[in-house]
């Protein structure tokens, strides 16, 4: 994905020559790079690193946990709140418009 205002990002996921789970997002001022971020095993360690413009690198690891079941935990908690109801459209509906402006197609967002 390649942005007017020089931001990008690539993701990367699957089974080919090499195993590949990352993305990475690259700006004019900072790039990140996200590993494991689709599919995980309970060992493995997740990290993000993040290059200034000169290259120097810092790395932040994340606590490795189950994002699908971590999701059900929240949608559980907050299945009669309707604030929490209301966020989540307005998230998807913005999901929905940046997935137009991505792909170049426009459906029509109530």
């Amino acid at each position: 994905l390649n942005y007017k205002n020089f931001l990008s990002i690539n993701l990367y996921w699957g089974i080919d020559l090499s195993y590949k789970n990352y993305f990475e997002i690259f700006s004019t001022n900072k790039s990140l790079k996200f590993n494991y971020i689709f599919s995980k095993k309970k060992e493995n360690i997740i990290n993000f690193e993040e290059f200034d413009r000169y290259g120097n690198k810092k790395v932040i690891e994340i606590e490795n946990k189950d994002s699908i079941n971590e999701f059900l935990k929240i949608l559980a908690r907050n299945i009669n709140n309707s604030n929490f109801k209301n966020k989540q459209l307005i998230d998807i509906k913005n999901l929905a418009k940046f997935q137009n402006k991505v792909h170049g197609t426009y459906v029509d967002i109530q």
